[in-house]
């Protein structure tokens, strides 16, 4: 089992606060933050996790709100996509299916940006011919 599944810890930080960007150390970051500058590294990852979720759930909200919209499902691209506990802290905070998948999503926007224009396909299209090529993993 993963440090922060054994945590407890339950308070959250907002991972958007300019505080932790580009900080020398994240961790002490985090612990200035809550003010608890011993708090173990179990606490502190748990925090950090809880923390991402309720962001993804803030926006997923404030997205539908002004979109009118329901979200069904989330699409999680990048580095977090590797992240199982992660994703399924997503899924269930935000009460969404999670897909992962694409760890190298930059990269492959880029590629497939090229691949649109010079095949002149369509974005939809394009979207079809990713969610094709690549495997997903669901967490609901």
């Amino acid at each position: 089992m993963f440090m922060a599944e054994k945590s407890s810890f339950d308070r959250l930080i907002n991972p958007n606060d300019n505080a932790f960007f580009a900080t020398e150390s994240m961790i002490e970051t985090i612990r200035s933050n809550l003010k608890e500058k011993d708090l173990p590294i179990s606490d502190v990852l748990k925090c950090v996790y809880l923390s991402l979720a309720t962001s993804y759930d803030s926006a997923i909200k404030t997205i539908e709100k002004y979109a009118d919209k329901k979200i069904e499902s989330i699409i999680i691209v990048g580095g977090g996509s590797k992240d199982k506990y992660l994703n399924e802290l997503a899924s269930k905070i935000t009460g969404k299916k999670v897909l992962t998948g694409l760890s190298e999503g930059t990269a492959l926007g880029n590629i497939l940006s090229q691949i649109m224009v010079i095949n002149n396909i369509s974005l939809p299209k394009g979207r079809e011919l990713i969610k094709n090529s690549f495997e997903f993993k669901v967490f609901q």
